[in-house]
């Protein structure tokens, strides 16, 4: 269910706050990136600049995170790089060139390249095209790529394959947006006296639902799924529900 999936998401992109103050979706491109045919984000991105320390270091904090996914029910693979096009390949591809531990994270002894280069040219982002043009040019990893002139490759590929090593590499800034949840529209009406009048009840429903339609129109949002829940004082609560 992609939809549901979506949904549970970014509810753990809501509850990873825990860990960084900034988390957001995977980033998705208008067009699937070569290798990985997603139309929806499957990941999470958290920004951890100057977070280690606070849960002993890096590698501990993507312990932790790696223990709170597990503890959902997912299993997961973490990747702590310096850039975003760094962590998002390693996180895809780096378990197949390094091992299969689900933690990697890039060596403190060792330059951006060194640990990219044997990732495969997908790590990159780039379109199917650009990817199937480097392999046919017998360029099949970063690595190999990067022993090529740099000033030379847009002439030869384009100017997708240098912007990307370029954003991986950290000479391009690159972020994500980070996810802020829609607020949920709520309203409560609690009544000086219970009743079972179907008429009273109608009413009041009518006049909140109006309510809500105002907000949502405000916002220029709509709803997917309206719920209304009936507590009484010696009965248990009655939950009503309408799709749309």
């Amino acid at each position: 269910d992609p939809q549901e999936d979506l949904e549970r998401l970014c509810q753990l992109a809501e509850e990873a706050q825990r860990f960084s103050p900034i988390v957001g979706l995977e980033p998705i491109d208008t067009k699937p990136w070569a290798g990985i045919a997603i139309l929806q984000p499957q990941g999470l991105m958290l920004d951890i600049r100057g977070l280690g320390h606070l849960f002993g270091s890096e590698t501990q904090l993507a312990q932790q995170l790696n223990t709170w996914l597990n503890n959902h029910g997912y299993q997961a693979i973490v990747a702590v790089a310096d850039t975003v096009g760094a962590a998002w390949g390693l996180s895809r591809y780096g378990w197949r060139s390094y091992s299969t531990n689900p933690i990697i994270q890039s060596s403190t002894d060792s330059t951006l390249p060194d640990y990219l280069a044997p990732l495969p040219v997908e790590a990159l982002r780039l379109s199917l095209p650009a990817a199937q043009k480097l392999q046919r040019l017998g360029i099949y990893t970063i690595g190999e790529l990067l022993q090529l002139p740099r000033h030379s490759l847009a002439s030869r590929l384009g100017d997708e394959v240098p912007t990307r090593l370029a954003q991986i590499l950290g000479e391009i800034p690159e972020t994500f947006p980070a996810w802020r949840p829609l607020p949920d529209f709520c309203l409560e009406q609690r009544l000086e006296y219970p009743t079972d009048r179907q008429d009273s009840l109608s009413e009041l429903l009518k006049q909140m639902i109006a309510t809500l339609t105002q907000k949502l129109k405000q916002q220029g949002q709509g709803a997917l799924r309206i719920q209304c829940c009936l507590r009484g004082i010696e009965t248990p609560p009655r939950l009503l529900q309408l799709g749309l």
